[in-house]
């Protein structure tokens, strides 16, 4: 059974002390205006992957009142009623015709964009379907450099000569320019070599969390959240590095037209699903990771099977481990990283005084370790130059192939739907967003995290109010959120109770009756504070949203967070709370389930935002493949609650109870 921890507080400077390698590396930021993020296409093009996450996380109108009493997820049926009617009677106009092939060219031009992050040839070798429209992508694309920090600055000296352009025609042709190369570097970037690595190994990880928490049978409330959090980062993982997930041997069109021309492969959904099995390139990758990670540091006199089997041990026992993600030394992600490093640039021996190789080749097969990985991983980006070929040809249909419709195209590449919303205008939003609803297609863009109703209970309407209490994963680790979300007149009040326990210190000269009034004091101070920041939106909301947040000292009652003077969590239980022992260690410590009396108010609001189910936004090693938040951002490193953490607190009840509340989804006046 996974252990259950607490997200760990704010300051990444204060965390446990782990490799600068993360489990997968990041896109750096390309300026104010595009910052560093996970994933690439799909969340570009606004302030923050987080804020992408949420923006197409949209809810769907719905007429059709659940008679169950329990509270449920909506199935959204076809019922569909509009705030903008001119948006109804435009999309019934088209028959749809604007979605599909809006969708259509965004595809050829998201196909068009991989082949030339996967080769400088230029122009790209394609020709242009007769079904796309003059809007589609054209042939005179930017050369992109190989070189991650070429590729940065350059986009940062244009970014610079768009914001200093004032003319109007210029300045939409810099645009242009701009968001060419911001989603050719981020393709670039999950191109390379090491990346793919580090989201092979996690797709691992992933695939093996799955399966020890039974995810394909379980109905367990705790397990299928934990469930829905991997399969929503393992998706996220497989939709942003194609070039792993998406092979030849795994596509062909659609499911939908295997009547018209039978075709025995797998359909491209399914290429990149969580269940999608293995390709031949895949297991050829993960075995020359192996070698690359045996061979590293090895002793000198192992052979080729000694190699082979050192790696697979470490390997394995690594994605075994509910935290071997980025958690130490030992992790694969880690030992992969540090075997990749060492090939690029070597390692310093201090006895030699020199930069050293420290590979063993093996006595059967000579050949460099570092080097067969770097062919594995270049074969692979090349088997998927391949593929893309597959998939431009049946794009537009032909003879034997009926065009692909909007919907097809929808479930095929979700990516490609996502930042299709992120690029587009509002207008052009909400005609998207009417298609998509209207033909069921919202999971297939959604989190299945934020919006389960598992552990839901209740309806806003009720008395009671809708009660949510239940696990929330970021995976690997967990938090738990407890808390009551109710309807008054046009406002919702969000109320939740936080027990604290005070911790005695005798190490410090403070009696137990000082420490305890400071403790009291403290409480009445963190809930005033709490309810102040919480609330500071409300009045820029529509609808407004009202936090009521209680303190207590019954700590039968969970959530419960203990309160002392000092705290550090990676002393034995003994001395976490000991001043004299945690000074010796090197500062006081908090996270959501401990406080100090220090604690300040940016500390105090992100913990507690913990408390209320949202996650951590900002980069660390034991995060894999989170979405990180802006840097002002109170689950970051800042201090700013923005209006998706007060609908990710609420989204519940948007989706959960008797109505999915389209109306009741918070927005800035």
């Amino acid at each position: 059974m996974i252990k259950y921890l607490f997200i760990i507080f704010i300051f990444t400077q204060q965390l446990m002390a782990h490799t600068i390698n993360k489990p997968v590396d990041e896109i750096p930021s390309t300026g104010d205006t595009r910052p560093v993020n996970h994933a690439g296409f799909g969340y570009l093009n606004t302030s923050s992957e987080a804020e992408a996450a949420d923006k197409v996380n949209f809810v769907c109108p719905e007429n059709k009142k659940i008679t169950e009493t329990k509270a449920k997820c909506n199935p959204f049926r076809d019922e569909f009623s509009p705030d903008d009617k001119q948006i109804e009677g435009m999309y019934k106009a088209m028959n749809g015709a604007i979605y599909d092939q809006t969708l259509r060219d965004k595809v050829f031009d998201y196909l068009v964009l991989q082949k030339a992050s996967l080769s400088a040839k230029r122009p790209v070798d394609i020709k242009k379907p007769t079904c796309l429209t003059k809007d589609a992508m054209g042939k005179n694309l930017p050369v992109v450099s190989d070189d991650q920090t070429t590729r940065t600055e350059n986009i940062i000296k244009l970014q610079e000569k768009f914001d200093k352009t004032n003319n109007k025609a210029q300045k939409e042709k810099l645009k242009k320019q701009l968001d060419l190369k911001v989603k050719l570097n981020a393709m670039k970037s999950n191109q390379s070599p090491k990346k793919l690595a580090q989201a092979l190994i996690l797709d691992d990880q992933y695939r093996s969390a799955r399966k020890s928490t039974d995810c394909e049978n379980t109905t367990v409330g705790w397990k299928l959240q934990k469930c829905a959090s991997i399969k929503e980062f393992q998706t996220k993982l497989r939709q942003s590095y194609p070039s792993l997930f998406r092979q030849p041997e795994l596509i062909n069109p659609a499911p939908i037209l295997s009547k018209i021309f039978p075709i025995p492969q797998k359909d491209i959904s399914a290429a990149q699903s969580v269940n999608a099995p293995d390709s031949e390139k895949q297991i050829q990758l993960r075995n020359s990771i192996k070698r690359l990670v045996g061979s590293h540091n090895a002793p000198e006199d192992a052979t080729e099977a000694d190699i082979m089997e050192r790696g697979s041990k470490l390997y394995q026992a690594s994605i075994d481990s509910s935290y071997g993600v980025g958690w130490d030394e030992n992790s694969v992600d880690n030992l992969f990283n540090s075997s990749f490093d060492a090939g690029t640039v070597g390692e310093y021996d201090p006895s030699l005084g020199q930069i050293v190789w420290n590979f063993i080749t093996g006595n059967e097969d000579q050949t460099d370790p570092f080097a067969k990985y770097n062919d594995s991983a270049n074969e692979l980006n090349s088997n998927y130059n391949k593929a893309l070929e597959n998939e431009l040809g049946f794009l537009c249909g032909s003879k034997q192939l009926e065009q692909l419709s909007g919907k097809d195209l929808t479930k095929m590449y979700p990516q490609v739907v996502k930042q299709m919303l992120l690029d587009t205008n509002e207008v052009a939003f909400d005609q998207a967003k009417y298609f998509i609803c209207k033909n069921n297609l919202q999971n297939v863009i959604g989190s299945p995290t934020a919006n389960s109703c598992v552990g839901v209970s209740g309806d806003i309407d009720d008395d009671k109010g809708m009660q949510v209490n239940r696990s929330e994963y970021t995976f690997p680790f967990a938090g738990t959120k407890n808390y009551n979300i109710k309807k008054v007149g046009e406002e919702l009040i969000v109320s939740t109770k936080i027990n604290f326990e005070f911790i005695y210190d005798s190490s410090i000269p403070e009696t137990r009756v000082e420490q305890k009034a400071q403790f009291d004091q403290k409480l009445r101070q963190w809930k005033t504070k709490t309810n102040a920041y919480f609330s500071s939106l409300k009045a820029k909301m529509k609808p407004p949203v009202t936090f009521k947040y209680e303190v207590g000292t019954d700590t039968s009652a969970p959530p419960v967070v203990k309160v002392s003077t000092c705290y550090n969590r990676t002393l034995p239980k003994a001395d976490k709370h000991s001043c004299d022992k945690v000074r010796a260690a090197g500062g006081n410590w908090q996270d959501a389930g401990n406080y100090t009396f220090d604690t300040d108010d940016k500390t105090l609001s992100h913990e507690m935002g913990h408390q209320l189910g949202l996650d951590d936004e900002y980069s660390a090693a034991y995060y894999p493949i989170n979405n990180l938040g802006e840097d002002d951002s109170i689950m970051n490193s800042g201090v700013n609650l923005y209006p998706r953490h007060v609908r990710r607190i609420v989204q519940p009840a948007l989706r959960c109870g008797g109505y999915a509340r389209e109306e009741l989804t918070p927005v800035l006046k």
